[in-house]
């Protein structure tokens, strides 16, 4: 009977309370690349990146992945942190990978290495409660460059996915009139539902001029150099995406 091991690579605060929690729960897990200081337990501690990966069941990386290279946040060692086939090649046939987001060459290695990717970010039980300080941090951002309140002021939000719906209701909630742009017929009627003035795309030269803070979480360019020249000079543009 083959035993079952968890290897933690990488990532910062989240990762490191993932790992104190596995730890809490006597999982046999195999940590390299979090900050020592904030386990509470070094024994899962894995001296080197390979031994923390030899014999795995299952890998769990940051919630940022891997990069274009294979590069894995990991601000708590000194030595680069890269994912290669080689090094997959430790982990157990078939073994899946946890991560928030799939990056092109993380794709790419899960496909020629054949370890099934998880991206839980896609997952609503996860992304949904996520969404919410992402947009209290778009809120933050906002009222340290806006030189209006948000109270009365006129937002403009690009998209109504999860991140999106969050931003607008919290700005709705503090007292700005909301835009919110969308392509999607279905949004548009949930957003109008809410008490938000729902556009499509096209309408952006004509709302835009009009807006003191533009916030998109639309992962593909929507504000290109057209739209932006209707922007005025002071509106912040918060990028979440």
């Amino acid at each position: 009977m083959r035993l079952f091991k968890i290897a933690l690579i990488g990532g910062g605060i989240r990762e490191t309370v993932v790992a104190n929690e596995l730890i809490k729960s006597a999982y046999p897990v195999s940590i390299y690349g979090i900050d020592k200081n904030e386990l509470i337990s070094l024994k899962p501690v894995a001296p080197t990146m390979e031994e923390a990966l030899e014999g795995a069941s299952v890998l769990v990386l940051p919630v940022s992945g891997a990069d274009g290279t294979g590069l894995v946040h990991a601000p708590a060692v000194k030595e680069t942190i890269r994912l290669t086939e080689s090094i997959m090649s430790l982990l157990e046939e078939d073994a899946p990978i946890l991560t928030g987001v799939v990056s092109p060459f993380l794709k790419d290695l899960s496909a020629a290495t054949r370890h099934p990717i998880i991206p839980l970010m896609e997952r609503d039980e996860i992304a949904i409660p996520n969404a919410i300080p992402t947009a209290e941090g778009a809120v933050a951002i906002a009222m340290d460059h806006l030189p209006v309140t948000i109270y009365g002021s006129k937002a403009a939000v690009l998209g109504f996915g999860r991140v999106g719906k969050a931003v607008a209701h919290t700005l709705k909630a503090l007292g700005a009139s909301v835009t919110v742009f969308s392509r999607n017929g279905a949004e548009h009627k949930e957003g109008r539902d809410c008490g938000y003035d729902m556009r499509y795309y096209e309408a952006c030269s004509h709302v835009l001029p009009h807006c003191d803070l533009i916030v998109n979480t639309v992962p593909h360019l929507i504000l290109d150099a057209e739209k932006l020249s209707h922007v005025l000079p002071r509106t912040p543009i918060i990028d979440l995406a």
